[in-house]
């Protein structure tokens, strides 16, 4: 009866483990639609760049699966330089399929050597190649130029726009009667 009973934990155990996230590299790479990668701003001032939202989507076959940890490296870029990193995010992994953003970081570049000049943002996904991907998609650029130096103008907060959010729920909504027609 015992040994029954041990091995129907076993198997108990090894359906579990077979259904149960596993840890899988999949392409990762930052979204290339402008609605979800923006900046409000640089303040000269305070040498901040305000308001950095982006998405980082990845790819795969089963969205149980998550990838292994990796880096995303935010940039400036100059053409013709090396890019000035920035900030370091350490994303802990994505599930495959699935998307995580970004929202609204400030990024304070004083302890950077960042010459007068304009420069353009990027990201880069998956930047010390943790796993093994394809990378011709990892990096991307802002298309919004940002100056930086003593020529850049006055950065002006902008008030925060009230939006409503309708949450999704696993109820779903009502069908609107339909009139009989007599």
């Amino acid at each position: 009866m015992k040994k029954i009973c041990l091995l129907l934990l076993s198997l108990c155990f090894l359906l579990f483990k077979s259904w149960a996230q596993k840890e899988k590299p999949a392409n990762v790479y930052p979204t290339n639609l402008e609605e979800n990668m923006y900046y409000n701003g640089y303040d000269p001032a305070s040498k901040t760049v305000k308001g950095l939202t982006f998405m980082v989507l990845s790819d795969g076959n089963n969205s149980k699966d998550k990838t292994p940890a990796f880096n995303v490296k935010i940039y400036l870029y100059q053409e013709g330089k090396d890019p000035i990193f920035i900030k370091t995010i350490e994303e802990p992994g994505i599930w495959h399929m699935g998307s995580k953003e970004y929202e609204n970081m400030d990024i304070d570049i004083h302890e950077f050597e960042v010459p007068d000049g304009n420069y353009r943002l990027g990201v880069l996904v998956n930047a010390d190649k943790s796993f093994e991907e394809k990378a011709e998609d990892n990096a991307i650029l802002f298309q919004k130029p940002l100056l930086i130096g003593a020529k850049a103008p006055t950065y002006k907060e902008k008030p925060q726009k009230n939006t409503f959010i309708k949450e999704e729920t696993e109820e779903a909504e009502p069908e609107p009667e339909e009139k009989e027609e007599k």
